[in-house]
Parts: C-alpha cells; sequence; structure tokens
C-alpha cells in the first residue's frame, strides 16, 4: 500500500509540475507548441488528466501508454488545438462527442494502432475543419452509415490494416472534398457500386492487400477526379470492358500480383487515354491481344512481367507511341517472339517520340 501510494503522489507531483510549467511558459506562443506524453514502456498514464491539458495549446500527443478510453467532452477549453494525436495505445472506446471541445479547430487527428473495433455515427461529430484522419492498425471490423457525414472538409482517410470485409460507400457519406482513401490490408471482398454520389474529388484509391476477385463497369462510375488506383495483392479474375470509363484524370493504375489470366477484355483501358502507367505484372496472363492497350497514347511504362505470357499479338503496341519503360521479364515467350516484340515496340518508336527503350528489360 505504501509502495502504491508513493507510487501515485509522485505522478501527481510531476502533473503538477508539468501544469506549472505550461502555464509558466503559455504567455510565449512561440514556445508552447503542445505536449508529449510519451512512454517507452507502456507503463505511463492510464487516464487523460485536466491537470495536463493547458489553454493555448497548438497540438496534444499522448502516445504508447495503457490509456484504453477517450471520454465525452474530455478535450474542452483548448481553443486553439489542431492536431491531436493518440497512437499507438489500447484505446478500445471513444464515446460520443469526445472531441467536441476542439470541432472548430482541430485539423489532424490520429487515432492509429489502437483496438478500435467500430466506428459509431456520433463518435466524430462536427469535426468540420478536420482534414486529415487516421485509423489504421486498430481491430475495426464494423462501421455505421453515415460515420462520417460531420467531417465535411476531410481530405485524407487512412482505414488500413483493419479488418474490414463488406465494403459500402454510405460509409463515407458527406465525404465530398476527400482526395485519398486508404484502405489496403484490409478483408475487403465486394465493393459496392456507385461512387459517385461521395466522392466527387476523390484522386486516390489504395486498395492493395484485400480479396476483391471482379472489376465491373459500375464499379467506379462516377471517379472522374481519379488519378490513382493501387489493387496490388488481391485475388482479381476478371476486369470488365467500361470499368474505367469517363475516368479521364487517371495517370496510375497497379495491378501487380493478382490472378489475371485470360479475363481483361479488349479495350478495357481505352477511355483512360491520360494513363502514364500500367502495371500488370505477376499475374497470369498467356496472350496480349491487339486490343488491349487500345488508344494509351499517353503510356509511359508498362509492366507485363512474371506472366505466363506466351504470345504477343502482333499490332498490340501500336498505340503505345509514348512507351519509354517496358518490362517483360519472367515470362514463357521464345527467343523468335522476343525479337517480333523488339520490332513492334521499334516500329512504334520511330511512329512517335524517337526516345530510347531500354531492351535490357526483356526477359533474360
Amino acid at each position: 500500500m505504501f509502495f502504491s501510494e508513493q507510487k501515485s503522489n509522485i505522478r501527481n507531483l510531476l502533473l503538477q509540475t508539468i501544469y506549472h510549467i505550461l502555464i509558466t511558459m503559455i504567455t510565449d506562443r512561440s514556445v508552447v507548441f503542445g505536449i508529449n506524453i510519451h512512454t517507452s514502456d507502456g507503463q505511463g498514464v492510464t487516464d487523460i488528466t485536466a491537470e495536463i491539458l493547458a489553454q493555448n495549446l497548438d497540438q496534444v500527443k499522448i502516445i504508447n501508454n495503457p490509456l484504453t478510453l477517450v471520454p465525452q467532452g474530455y478535450f474542452i477549453n483548448l481553443p486553439n488545438i489542431e492536431e491531436i494525436n493518440l497512437c499507438c495505445n489500447d484505446i478500445n472506446t471513444v464515446q460520443n462527442d469526445a472531441f467536441v471541445g476542439v470541432a472548430s479547430t482541430l485539423k489532424k487527428l490520429f487515432l492509429d494502432k489502437n483496438n478500435l473495433q467500430e466506428i459509431r455515427e456520433k463518435m466524430l461529430t462536427n469535426l468540420t475543419n478536420l482534414q486529415e484522419l487516421y485509423l489504421q492498425g486498430n481491430a475495426i471490423n464494423s462501421i455505421e452509415n453515415n460515420s462520417f457525414i460531420y467531417l465535411s472538409s476531410l481530405k485524407k482517410l487512412d482505414l488500413s490494416e483493419n479488418e474490414l470485409i463488406n465494403y459500402t460507400w454510405s460509409w463515407f457519406r458527406g465525404l465530398e472534398y476527400l482526395d485519398t482513401l486508404i484502405l489496403n490490408d484490409n478483408k475487403i471482398k465486394n465493393i459496392e457500386t456507385n461512387m459517385s454520389s461521395w466522392f466527387r474529388s476523390l484522386r486516390v484509391l489504395n486498395m492493395r492487400s484485400n480479396e476483391i476477385e471482379v472489376l465491373n463497369k459500375t464499379m467506379f462510375l462516377g471517379l472522374n477526379e481519379l488519378a490513382s488506383l493501387d489493387l496490388w495483392t488481391n485475388k482479381l479474375y476478371h476486369i470488365e470492358s467500361g470499368c474505367f470509363d469517363g475516368m479521364s484524370s487517371m495517370l496510375n493504375f497497379i495491378f501487380t500480383n493478382n490472378k489475371l489470366r485470360y479475363s481483361i477484355e479488349d479495350g478495357v483501358y481505352a477511355n483512360v487515354t491520360n494513363i502514364k502507367s500500367l502495371n500488370i505484372g505477376n499475374n497470369d496472363l498467356v496472350t496480349i491481344t491487339t486490343k488491349m492497350f487500345r488508344n494509351l497514347f499517353n503510356l509511359v511504362s508498362l509492366y507485363i512481367h512474371n506472366n505466363d505470357l506466351h504470345q504477343i499479338e502482333p499490332g498490340s503496341f501500336r498505340d503505345l507511341v509514348s512507351l519509354e519503360f517496358l518490362n517483360v521479364r519472367v515470362n514463357e515467350l521464345q527467343v523468335t517472339h522476343q525479337a517480333k516484340l523488339v520490332m513492334q515496340v521499334h516500329v512504334v518508336r520511330q511512329v512517335g517520340r524517337p526516345h530510347f527503350l531500354p531492351w535490357f528489360l526483356l526477359p533474360v
């Protein structure tokens, strides 16, 4: 009992000391930017106490502690807080309106690497100026509809490394200005159609390391601003023609390490003519058809390495007049077919811009 009381007294003394230091320094805003409570052994504070908070702070960081609860309305009387970092704790509950006291000023919120299992509708109420939200590395398996509806200024949302399975766009209602959505390393199998209602400004969509099998023609309908789509390491075996229609801003496709074989339909990329990089390496492709890369006049880099390619039909590269980088390593092309491939691209390069193409990337 004595040692327990002594430990408690020492902790209270420490908190009082921090409080008085903050109050002393608070008049000089060039010195005080925030408070960072960090313990390397995870044996630090178990609760957020008023003594360690002070007026006029810009940031609050409470990292690597056994903190389990963010209570309702706790961040009050902090009129200038722009960033709250609660990373790497044991948080499993964020009560409704927990951040109501900083709703008008908070721009960045870090809740990553905790033990959250769900996102509720009123958990993030009225954070109308929040621009970045980090929820990666939790155990989130459930998101209530309209959970982000109050985050009208959000530009970046990271939900990677969670346990999400069934994916519905209604989770994201209200995120009209979202620029980057990161969903990699979940267990997502299906993507609900009709994304355009919520994602008018989305430019980056990262869904690598999930379990998606099929991309149909309505899946990305309306994502006219999307510039990068990353589906690296899924179970993708079919891409339907028309899937990417309307993506006039698309620059980068990554479909590496999937199960694509015969089922990339002809002309699937025909209406994304501004694309610069296409990566379909590490799949099971057998044949490149004459229509597969149709209209890709601006393509600079093409990766078709580590497939089972036996044939590249004559004329397959005729529209690739801007191609500068080609990787076809580790395929089943015969030497004579490799020579024909070199001739195909060489002719294209003479018609298009006469830049040097690195032939050493051909199969060895």
